[in-house]
């Protein structure tokens, strides 16, 4: 797959412009399952790029296509609420950091409340550590 190459070569606007188009032709056949696969890929690597924004703009659209598709109560679905949330969360403790520090209260509630839900929502081991959120 392209953009799997384009991931390994460690350029992630390339890889943003493949899963883009890859969402589009998804978009025009009869596969809903893959399409909304590849609309998860495309938020998930925004979300790497730094792009965050956009990454929760994708993630809530993916969310919503997911409700109508495979119904709220479905697994994936209730996975994919929690990304935006905590892509906020993640800009929130930075700026928090830049302007309280990291040992302010505030920095580490808001940790806090993130690690416990990205522990929720399947990665405990990643909820623990606390990684990249919060300086080492």
């Amino acid at each position: 797959m392209a953009w799997a190459k384009a991931i390994g070569a460690g350029d992630p606007a390339a890889v943003e412009q493949i899963l883009e188009g890859i969402v589009a032709d998804r978009e025009r056949g009869r596969d809903p399952i893959g399409t909304l696969r590849a609309r998860y890929y495309l938020a998930l690597n925004t979300a790497y790029s730094d792009h965050r924004v956009r990454a929760v703009e994708l993630y809530t659209q993916l969310v919503a296509n997911q409700q109508r598709l495979l119904g709220p109560d479905r697994r994936d679905t209730l996975q994919a609420r929690h990304k935006p949330l905590c892509l906020k969360f993640i800009a929130l403790i930075a700026d928090q950091l830049r302007v309280l520090g990291p040992d302010h209260p505030d920095v580490r509630m808001t940790s806090h409340c993130l690690a416990n839900w990205v522990g929720e929502s399947g990665d405990p081991r990643r909820a623990a550590e606390g990684t990249g959120w919060l300086p080492a």
